[in-house]
């Protein structure tokens, strides 16, 4: 009764997190730092590509420790959300998007345990996140102009 109980809660909660968050506006990523040829002109190579984390930037976090792969991210907009695996959980999170600006919303995961993976960084520095920006397969995830994750292309 309990298992059943707190499955039902965890679905609810997932299915109320995908529904939550304003509808995305589907125009183009820019910085003032970057030149207009280097970027990406909207946001259909956002959605459509798997990211891999390459590199946290601020936090000191060793990516060699990811032993079951490193994060991953992808984007639905149409819905409003991102997802992807910290490394060790998968997770969830409503998003907004307008423009280069990106707000994520509370991070759903399971709860997995894994020994030594740096899961709670990686969504702290994700929290961060408040710009995005595509230069050839590389996502970058910042607060304001400050790189905060690294994505690349995962073709």
């Amino acid at each position: 009764m309990k298992i059943s109980l707190l499955y039902f809660t965890m679905l609810a909660t997932l299915i109320g997190c995908a529904s939550t968050g304003k509808k995305n506006n589907p125009s183009a990523a820019h910085s003032q730092n970057s030149s207009p040829a280097a970027l990406q002109a909207d946001t259909s190579l956002l959605s459509t590509t798997k990211w891999r984390l390459l590199s946290f930037v601020q936090a000191t976090i060793d990516t060699s420790v990811y032993d079951q792969g490193l994060p991953t991210l992808s984007f639905d907009l149409q819905n409003s959300k991102m997802s992807g695996n910290s490394g060790c959980n998968n997770f969830i999170c409503p998003i907004t998007i307008s423009g280069a600006n990106l707000q994520p919303g509370d991070i759903l995961s399971t709860k997995k345990f894994c020994m030594g993976i740096p899961e709670t960084e990686f969504f702290n520095e994700l929290k961060k996140v408040n710009r995005w920006l595509i230069q050839a397969d590389t996502l970058k995830l910042l607060n304001a102009s400050n790189p905060v994750l690294i994505f690349i292309s995962d073709k």
